[in-house]
């Protein structure tokens, strides 16, 4: 009998022993574990240490790999112990360059998204990120402007974002658009920057996606006056917005991220005396097989200290230049604007010129033209008058219908008493009745 309470002894000192290295062990995690949710009778954790989510069991598994003398039992009876000890993660998240992993804001913690890049500036030779800009955007101008844009967003990554939307493109691949974005992520850091198709511009997650320094937007057909080109312009000019996240309710978001765009075509959206854009068409004048060559001896410098070059070309730069000012007028945009004010009138002009037998119209034949080029209600009258249309001041009778009707600004109307109206055109003169355009599908 004795024997056996001896046993006894030991296995109670052996425990014992166990749980309080295993309880001196997970005091050492309290620091990297979060409570971050709870689902199904299940706990889940947050591990700083690398951002993965990890259960209590998997917690007690990893307090064993700390020290081979705790056993699973004992790193459970710990962590139940000291469970109190692990603070709660809330569900939304901040974006906070340069600050600590975990936030506390409000009597609440928030895991910050912002991590930081994993190469640091090296004060070096930038040159030829510089060259590389100045071959791709064809003018040293354009580069100053992008360079000062680049290094204010890397020096000052909480002030207010300049309301400056890059516009790239050129009509074929392979001149190093997606590079770019891949260098920016580099020297920012991955959750700096965010790459998505531009139909997802406007998603119920739209507001998350401007939670970051950058914003990359592929291939985005944009028309204008629609409800993209609206979101492109308020997110890109504001700093905080009230949205309606998916799953996450209404509340204000701070929207950061000054956006990118990517395109094989030049904007057909611009509207006239635009500030935001600044348009660039980036083109490699080089045959395929010297394009070969040059991306390879170019990657082959961003992998061997050029990354860390350009952040500390980025880090060092003067910013003189006042961002929050319009974006330059570039040669592109201009012709970019021409394209986006005109396209609708040329339609309306053309659908005139080719229906000259027409001279009276109701709005509503000119319909599908405006609906066409996205062109929203309250602009009508304006593209109308822009093709050289007139409203009459007055409502007229055509069958059961009276209307204010449209007409050319170069026929003249005239009331004739006892006859109604009519108008004069090319030297002829009808009722207005006899050249009003019913067929509104014409």
């Amino acid at each position: 009998m004795p024997e056996m309470t001896s046993m006894s002894s030991v296995n109670v000192t052996t425990t014992l022993s166990a749980t309080t290295i295993a309880t001196d062990a997970f005091k050492n995690l309290v620091n990297r574990i979060y409570l971050k949710r709870k689902q199904g009778g299940q706990i889940f954790l947050h591990d700083l240490a690398d951002g993965s989510e990890v259960t209590k069991s998997q917690l007690a598994a990893m307090l064993q790999l700390m020290d081979e003398r705790i056993t699973f039992s004992a790193a459970t009876e710990a962590i139940s112990h000291l469970f109190y000890l692990l603070k709660p993660l809330s569900t939304a998240t901040l974006y906070i360059p340069n600050d600590q992993p975990v936030i506390t804001q409000n009597q609440k913690y928030f895991l910050n998204s912002w991590t930081p890049p994993n190469i640091s500036p090296k004060e070096s030779d930038a040159s030829m990120f510089v060259d590389h800009l100045t071959k791709a955007l064809g003018s040293a101008d354009k580069v100053d402007f992008l360079l000062d844009l680049l290094a204010y967003r890397y020096q000052k990554p909480l002030a207010p974002k300049p309301p400056v939307v890059c516009y790239f493109y050129h009509s074929s691949q392979g001149n190093g658009k997606s590079l770019f974005s891949k260098t920016l992520q580099m020297v920012f850091g991955k959750s700096a920057l965010k790459s998505v198709q531009g139909s997802r511009l406007t998603s119920m997650s739209q507001a998350e996606l401007w939670e970051r320094t950058w914003l990359v937007a592929e291939e985005a057909h944009v028309r204008p006056s629609t409800s993209l080109y609206d979101t492109i312009k308020h997110f890109g000019s504001e700093n905080e917005t009230d949205a309606d996240a998916k799953h996450k309710g209404f509340s204000t978001w701070k929207i950061p991220a000054n956006l990118i765009m990517l395109s094989n075509r030049a904007p057909e959206f611009l509207e006239p005396h635009d500030r935001r854009f600044f348009v660039c068409e980036w083109k490699l004048e080089m045959t395929t097989i010297a394009k070969e060559a040059y991306f390879s001896d170019y990657i082959n410098w961003l992998e061997n200290g050029g990354y860390q070059a350009i952040a500390w070309l980025l880090k060092s730069r003067v910013v003189k230049r006042d961002l929050h000012a319009h974006a330059p007028m570039t040669e592109e945009k201009r012709a970019a604007m021409f394209i986006g004010e005109d396209a609708c009138v040329c339609a309306l002009k053309d659908y005139l010129e080719d229906n000259s037998k027409y001279r009276i119209f109701d709005e509503a034949s000119f319909k599908s033209i405006l609906d066409n080029y996205g062109i929203k209600p309250v602009q009508h009258k304006v593209k109308l008058m822009e093709a050289g249309l007139v409203q009459h001041p007055n409502r007229l009778v055509f069958g059961v219908d009276r209307i204010r009707p449209w007409y050319r600004g170069c026929d003249k109307l005239y009331a004739v008493k006892g006859n109604g109206t009519t108008i004069s055109f090319d030297g002829k003169t009808k009722a207005v009745t006899e050249v009003f355009c019913r067929d509104w599908a014409l």
